[in-house]
């Protein structure tokens, strides 16, 4: 996937690639328990150092993933709001993850970044988008199906941060113009 990825602006947020002076707010809140109960590879305590390496890998592009921090607010009045990312599952496909920092949930961040990754995705090129949603996380069911996104299955995954199977539902969103 290519490293150099573009801001991405919607009506309220700007989708900004991470630095490394974003550490502390990924560190507190992807290491909130509330977050990290519903991704699938955060554990839970969030380890010191881990949030400095996520982004340094990021940055370096070693990930196969385009990461932005959310940023809610105007010119040098933002506030970090969570994170959304993309990985390029193959030429065609891609993945779709995002988290908001618990004491932001109900504001529609997530919906509106959503939407911004789907329509970038839908102009560089890909054909379908997948994301998984645990079971019982009906805020992030939502906000898939208000971006467009089907429901097609249900499955299991282990998560990190409980240290067990858990289980998710798959959702798809075919890009206009793709093929089945």
């Amino acid at each position: 996937m290519e490293h150099n990825q573009p801001d991405l602006k919607t009506a309220r947020l700007l989708l900004r690639r991470l630095r490394l002076d974003d550490a502390n707010f990924v560190s507190t809140h992807a290491g909130d328990l509330q977050v990290a109960r519903n991704l699938a590879v955060v554990p839970h305590p969030y380890p010191d150092g881990a949030a400095e390496e996520f982004i340094r890998a990021s940055l370096a592009g070693e990930t196969g993933t385009l990461v932005w921090l959310i940023e809610y607010g105007g010119e040098g009045h933002t506030i970090p709001v969570g994170i959304v990312s993309l990985k390029q599952a193959d030429p065609l496909n891609g993945i779709l993850g995002y988290w908001v920092a618990p004491w932001l949930w109900g504001f529609g961040f997530a919906t509106e970044a959503v939407n911004g990754v789907v329509e970038h995705a839908r102009h560089t090129g890909f054909s379908r988008l997948k994301a998984g949603v645990h079971e019982g996380n009906e805020a992030s069911a939502r906000v898939l199906v208000k971006a467009g996104f089907s429901l097609v299955g249900k499955g299991e995954e282990f998560s990190v941060a409980l240290g067990e199977e858990v289980h998710v539902h798959h959702f798809e969103l075919v890009l206009a113009g793709a093929g089945t």
